[in-house]
């Protein structure tokens, strides 16, 4: 069968990319001003006898195969650029016709993309939201960019976040940079290179080319290169020392030379790198990475990136877990030294066949192991219980992991007439070595007895998991502005585990046990046919869509000779509705999104199977063999809002979503062991929203934003059979006030309040009530031409933790002086944590559970560094791209937002 697949397959591809030329050819170009080529433009071909329709490949090239007439008219309508429009006329016997090219001059004024003229100007378009870069520092990297971009949050690891939501991903020109860490890209990339800065709503290869968007969307960052940055290096390098052993050192650069891009990310040192304080524990690291980019022909395209990272950490931890329902109290310290190695290589090959086909392959490597050591101690508390116990532990363990990715593409000549075959393969296989002791000291106060437990085991596992799958689609235009789209999808999970416990005896010998250990495997197949229906229109689009997904699970416990079958059948939807808000030139333009969709959630295999557990004395785990499928109906609604004159953003969000046969643990507790199964539970539902509004005042030299969000959720717990209704509901406000004044400072005041509560419907359960009020101040003060003082500081008050009630004080400054020619050289001398009340406090809640958990964090130091750079692009040494009247680029103001066209990465429009 699958033979025949493939056969099938592989002759309609021939049949499609082999259509006969009968008549003459017509081939062009497509650019903008700069000379920039753009990909995928439609271009239209119209005559007496011709009606047709092709797009450019990436280097912005088209042809025409056959056309009939000698005399023909090509036009191309792009949004945010004026419509191009010319008759051609050609002797009837020329074959192959070879137009000059076509270069695409940006429009003034779009509907559909908006242009905010400014220090930062936006477009803001369906699925993208574009920004020419601020004005920023001579030498600064695209993270001193972000920091003044509205509505988006750096924090000091990097980490960014737009809307409430992580931005997950990171592209140059519209490919993988650095195999998508965010955080290394935007460290290691110069501001001066930046044409325009990119925040999408990714919905994946196929909705870029079918429209069709059923499935949630990631954020992903895109930085489009300016043209004239295109040639040339930089090279960034630092050193530094400081006192309580503290050292870091860097290498990154850069050499671009048209297509062609090569990047290098080096970085040893003990100050937990990326923000000098930020993670849990203290951690020695020593990282490298490479990222490759190229044309390697007119038709193919390559990508790709390696990273090696070897990190040492030491964490002490403190974990206080409360249930209140059964008056269950456990407070767990602990000390663990970690080893981690980790190597991953990603690849991306892009083949344009012709201006019709389009493959993509992506094939992906990693390897990762560890070795662990850590001791603890655990007490437990209960009515007339308790329990006391010591534990320590070694482990090692190794993970390779490879697989890849492919997607095809073929255009018909009918616009919106389209085929796409995408599929993935990966191997996963992790094990491990486990070697731990456990001392329990049992106390039952009302029969005054002591109970003393010693128990040494090894602990092996070996796990295999195996993933693939293809999906195949369907596109067919109903009328020019009506489209259907028919599509199955057929992917196979396998997995197989084995456990094997055994007690260490006195002399070292090994004493096998069976009852806690395992040996089993298990498959899951989904399969699902869909149907949607699509209508665009200049003022709206929507989607609606239903699928067939039928899912069978089956598994076998080798070690019991146990078998397990669970099948299922869901009908699963999906609705989009987008409306564009008309409105005039410098007035409010709002944009209103609706999307529903359906889906379900297998139970675990461990969750299933009709056994019990005892492979942990303190929590003893039994599978229910009669849990279904849960499944999720959700609703989004955004409405975005913003004023091209202005300047004023607004971004709102508000979701719902309802669990049917919501999976949910049973937890029973006898004195001070636990035991735990699971069932399927109505009543399941959350409600979530959040808002930003920005407004730039006094030529966008001040920005102040005002965010906020609220979380409801109603979650449904079992504790020894008694039902309780967890009500969480949290809120948050908060507020950014930005300055930026030329050649005076850069700096962000912010502040934010937090408040959690949940309510128990158990009267046994206490309401729980935790608040946060941060406060803070960061940024950068010039004085004379070369001297810059930093600092961040920031007061943080807790209320509610349980045993945690430190209220920290921080604060972080840095001197820093510029100096050789150019502003090459810096020196900075950096004072982290000054106050010395750096701390790591969290707190959850599940259920009726609670957790408050802190951790050992980098504390006080020094360190005095010394940076380097040399950058050189055609035409010679570069200055910061947004300096100015020849001053240092603080303040001033931006470029407007550079074309909508070419590699955009964002969904389909």
């Amino acid at each position: 069968m699958k033979r025949s697949l493939f056969v099938l397959l592989f002759a309609v591809f021939v049949s499609l990319t082999s259509y006969a030329q009968s008549t003459r050819s017509v081939k062009g170009n497509v650019k903008d001003t700069t000379g920039v080529p753009m990909q995928r433009v439609y271009v239209k071909l119209l005559s007496d006898v011709d009606n047709l329709i092709t797009s450019t490949d990436v280097k912005g090239d088209f042809v025409f195969p056959a056309v009939k007439s000698p005399k023909f008219h090509i036009s191309i309508l792009l949004i945010g650029f004026e419509t191009f429009a010319k008759d051609y006329v050609f002797a009837i016997d020329n074959k192959a016709v070879v137009l000059d090219a076509i270069k695409l001059k940006e429009a003034m004024n779009t509907l559909e993309a908006v242009t905010i003229v400014g220090v930062v100007p936006v477009k803001v378009s369906e699925d993208t939201v574009e920004y020419s870069p601020p004005a920023v520092r001579e030498g600064d990297a695209v993270e001193e960019v972000l920091k003044k971009i509205p509505g988006v949050v750096v924090d000091k690891d990097g980490n960014v976040t737009t809307e409430g939501k992580p931005i997950t991903k990171i592209r140059v020109n519209g490919k993988d940079f650095f195999g998508g860490d965010v955080a290394t890209a935007i460290q290691n990339l110069p501001a001066e290179v930046i044409q325009s800065l990119q925040i999408i709503d990714d919905y994946g290869d196929e909705a870029k080319l079918t429209g069709i968007k059923s499935d949630e969307p990631t954020k992903v960052l895109n930085i489009k290169i300016r043209p004239d940055k295109n040639k040339g290096y930089f090279v960034n390098g630092s050193v530094g020392k400081g006192n309580e052993g503290r050292y870091s050192g860097s290498l990154r650069g850069n050499s671009m030379s048209g297509d062609r891009q090569i990047s290098y990310e080096s970085f040893l040192g003990n100050v937990n790198s990326r923000g000098g304080g930020g993670g849990s524990g203290i951690t020695n690291t020593k990282s490298a990475g490479v990222n490759y980019r190229d044309m390697w022909s007119k038709k193919l395209s390559v990508d790709g990136s390696y990273n090696f990272a070897l990190q040492d950490n030491n964490t002490l931890g403190n974990t206080f877990t409360q249930n209140n329902s059964a008056f269950f109290n456990q407070n767990q310290g602990s000390n663990s030294d970690n080893r981690n190695l980790s190597h991953s290589l990603f690849m991306n090959l892009e083949y344009s066949v012709d201006t019709l086909n389009f493959l993509k392959l992506s094939p992906n490597f990693s390897y990762n192991s560890s070795d662990n050591s850590s001791f603890g101690t655990t007490n437990t508390s209960a009515p007339k219980k308790s329990s006391f116990r010591d534990n320590k532990s070694s482990s090692s363990s190794s993970s390779p992991n490879f697989g890849g990715n492919f997607y095809y593409n073929h255009k018909f000549m009918k616009k919106g007439r389209n085929f796409t075959l995408n599929g993935n393969l990966n191997s996963s296989k992790s094990v491990q070595d486990r070697d731990t002791r456990d001392n329990y000291i049992d106390i039952d106060s009302a029969v005054v007895a002591t109970k003393d437990t010693t128990i040494h085991q090894f602990i092996g596992t070996d796990n295999i998991n195996r993933r693939n799958g293809f999906r195949v689609s369907y596109n067919e235009p109903i009328t020019p502005t009506s489209f259907i789209s028919l599509n199955y999808s057929l992917n196979n999970n396998h997995t197989e585990s084995v456990r094997n416990v055994s007690d260490i005896t006195p002399s070292g010998g090994l004493n096998f046990i069976d009852s806690v250990s395992n040996n089993y495997q298990y498959t899951f197949v989904t399969n699902r046919v869909g149907l949607n229906y699509r209508v665009v229109k200049k003022a709206y689009n929507y989607t609606v869509g239903i699928a067939a997904q039928p899912v069978s699970l089956d598994g076998h416990d080798i070690s019991r000779d146990l078998f397990t079958t669970n099948k299922t059948f869901n009908w699963v939807p999906n609705a989009r509705f987008v409306y564009k808000f008309s409105g005039k030139e410098n007035t409010l333009k709002n944009t209103l999104t609706v999307n529903y969709n359906g889906r379900s959630n297998q139970p675990g295999f461990n969750q299933l199977q009709n056994i019990t557990d005892y492979s942990n004395r303190n929590n003893i785990i039994k599978g229910n063999p009669d849990l279904k499928p849960e499944f999720i109906n959700s609703m989004d609604l955004q409405f975005n809002q913003n004023n091209n004159k202005s300047g004023y953003l607004m971004f709102t969000n508000l979701q719902y979503s309802t669990t049917k046969d919501k999976i949910v643990t049973i937890r029973g507790y006898d004195g001070t062991q636990q035991q735990t199964t699971y069932t399927n539970s109505e009543g399941f539902y959350n409600l979530s929203g959040n808002y930003s509004v920005t407004k730039p005042f006094s030529q966008r030299k001040y920005t102040l934003t005002y965010s906020g969000r609220a979380y409801y959720n109603n979650y449904v717990t079992f504790t020894n059979a008694e039902r309780n209704i967890a009500k969480n509901l949290s809120l948050n406000q908060g507020f950014r006030f930005r300055f930026d004044l030329k050649d005076v400072m850069d700096a962000d005041l912010n502040g934010s309040y937090t408040v959690t509560t949940t309510r128990y419907s158990a009267l046994s359960s206490d309401d729980q009530n935790v608040k946060t009020l941060r406060m803070g101040i960061n940024g950068r003060n010039y004085f004379f031409k070369d001297l810059t003082l930093g600092y961040d500081f920031s007061k943080t008050i807790n209320r509610g933790f349980i045993g945690f009630s430190q209220d920290p004080l921080l604060l972080n400054l840095f001197m820093e002086y510029r100096f050789l020619k150019g502003n090459m050289g810096k020196l900075r001398l950096q004072g982290y944590d000054l106050f010395n009340q750096n701390t790591g406090i969290s707190s959850s809640i599940n259920g009726d559970t609670r957790t408050d958990s802190q951790y050992n964090q980098l504390a006080r130091y020094f360190l005095l560094s010394f940076n380097i750079q040399l950058r050189k692009f055609a035409g010679g040494m570069s200055p910061n791209a947004n300096r100015q009247n020849g001053q240092n680029g603080r303040g001033g103001q931006g470029q407007p937002g550079q074309r909508p066209g070419g590699n955009q990465g964002g969904g389909g429009r």
